[in-house]
């Protein structure tokens, strides 16, 4: 409508996550350290964490839990600009918190 009202969206089906999910980290300690590392980088280069990396490609990285710098070119939102400025770090992270 022209009235400047917004209609609300029906049919909107709120999912509940599937059995066995959630939202609780696999390994809270590699999270809590992948998000201190991302701190980190981001103040030394004076930007926002979320330009170092998104909280869904950590999150991505915690589930994946890849081996080699090929293994994390399979992580969404991990590119080559990423890997290479990034990844022998992240890849030294996940060492330290395997479980």
């Amino acid at each position: 409508p022209g009235d400047g009202s917004r209609s609300v969206r029906s049919g909107a089906v709120r999912r509940s996550p599937s059995p066995g999910t959630s939202d609780a980290p696999a390994n809270p300690g590699l999270t809590a350290a992948l998000r201190s590392w991302r701190m980190s980088v981001a103040r030394a280069a004076h930007v926002k964490p979320y330009t170092v990396m998104t909280n869904k490609t950590l999150d991505a990285i915690v589930v994946a839990l890849p081996e080699s710098l090929i293994e994390l070119e399979d992580v969404p939102g991990m590119g080559p600009t990423r890997i290479a400025k990034y990844g022998d770090a992240l890849l030294d992270l996940i060492d330290e918190h395997r479980t």
